[in-house]
């Protein structure tokens, strides 16, 4: 089961993973999610170009998903690492077919902290029937959430950050 699994990520808003909103990843082929796709929780997912090319599949096709919760940590450089376990009695969560509405291109190799690897694939989080919650690293309890400040918001998110003793973590 490992060795066939991809990463799956549920989003309410593609543009909050930080790969995206600082153009090191992108959409380059079909669109990114409506608001529909979020409201409606729509079967709908984006793909890698290299997931696409190496499994021949294209925008308009559909992919086969079998869920299952599978938690990662982070390492003392803050990288993610994931715990590959499946377990079988447990099963899946969920199973079903998403249609691939867009193909992303990231250069994982290079970006750093934005790297997303290819083998991950994005959907809306209302398309998952389940709540899925991982368990995170006590150190570092909510390092994964993203945040999507308004237009000019970020002097007033840097000086609240730093009043709660948080200077220097943005």
């Amino acid at each position: 089961v490992i060795e066939h699994s991809v990463t799956v990520i549920g989003t309410d808003y593609l543009e909050s993973i930080p790969a995206f909103n600082s153009g090191d990843c992108s959409v380059i082929e079909g669109d990114e999610f409506a608001a529909e796709h979020y409201q409606n929780g729509e079967r709908v997912c984006v793909i890698s170009d290299e997931l696409a090319e190496l499994n021949g599949l294209k925008v308009g096709d559909t992919l086969p998903l079998k869920v299952y919760m599978s938690d990662y940590d982070y390492e003392k450089l803050l990288t993610m690492t994931y715990i590959t376990h499946y377990d079988p009695l447990a099963g899946f969560a969920e199973e079903g077919e998403w249609q691939i509405i867009g193909i992303y291109h990231s250069d994982y190799e290079v970006n750093g902290d934005y790297d997303i690897h290819p083998n991950t694939v994005f959907l809306p989080n209302q398309s998952l029937t389940k709540t899925y919650k991982p368990t995170y690293d006590a150190k570092y309890p909510d390092i994964c959430l993203s945040y999507i400040l308004p237009e000019g918001g970020w002097n007033a998110f840097e000086q609240e950050a730093t009043s709660l003793g948080y200077a220097g973590w943005f």
